[in-house]
């Protein structure tokens, strides 16, 4: 296996266009962590044996047999919030003692949060700050870099980026990443394929989740 998942405990951030694969990657990194795993699925594009509302998550991890075989089994629960809040969300993550130690998956996470709405207040912004302490991983999706959450961009670990050409969004990834060459690295990069960039240890890697797909079967 050559999936770069990176360290436990980690935040990732997955930028590219629509159509550059970022559903599949996703898959991928979520089956290689091997995690208890909810997903907030923004336009519907991920099914699991658990696919509930924000008050039915509540209502079932109150249940303590269902809440001992999410953790031990390692299930995937699928959150379609409706008229729940992401703010919501992730307060309930962080003021519960039923979560911990699990992966959370924010699929389009810019057209829910924007950086002027994520303020100290916000549930996103604790999680972000104290998230770690509860054993949390995060895997974010976004398309459009100016708006994604500042406090997202410092908390970040890992980026995956493809099919980025436009200059605002070449210009982001030379700001946020200074004196690595992403840029340079991101024009060879070949159609579907991915740039891992570990920001801690200053490391490239190149990721074609098809084919890594192809050898999990």
């Amino acid at each position: 296996m050559k999936i770069v998942t990176g360290k436990s405990k980690k935040f990732g951030t997955v930028i590219a266009r629509s159509g550059a694969g970022k559903t599949l990657l996703c898959h991928l990194l979520i089956k290689a962590q091997n995690k208890a795993c909810i997903v907030v699925d923004t336009f519907e594009q991920f099914e699991s044996e658990y696919t509930m509302s924000f008050e039915e998550l509540v209502e079932a991890f109150n249940n303590n047999d269902f809440k001992e075989s999410f953790y031990k089994y390692k299930k995937t629960i699928v959150l379609r919030m409706g008229n729940g809040s992401l703010d919501s969300f992730f307060k309930l993550l962080m003021n519960s003692t039923r979560f911990n130690e699990l992966l959370v998956f924010v699929d389009e996470i810019d057209l829910n949060l924007q950086s002027a709405r994520v303020n100290n207040d916000d549930g996103f912004y604790e999680f972000l700050n104290r998230g770690r302490h509860k054993n949390f991983d995060l895997l974010t999706t976004c398309r459009n870099t100016a708006n994604i959450p500042k406090p997202l961009i410092a908390q970040t670990d890992y980026f995956y980026f493809s099919d980025l050409i436009e200059k605002g969004a070449l210009d982001f990834v030379e700001n946020t990443l200074k004196g690595m060459n992403v840029t340079e690295e991101l024009q060879k990069l070949e159609t579907y394929e991915f740039l891992i960039v570990d920001v801690n240890n200053k490391g490239l890697t190149k990721l074609k989740p098809k084919l890594e797909w192809l050898d999990l079967f």
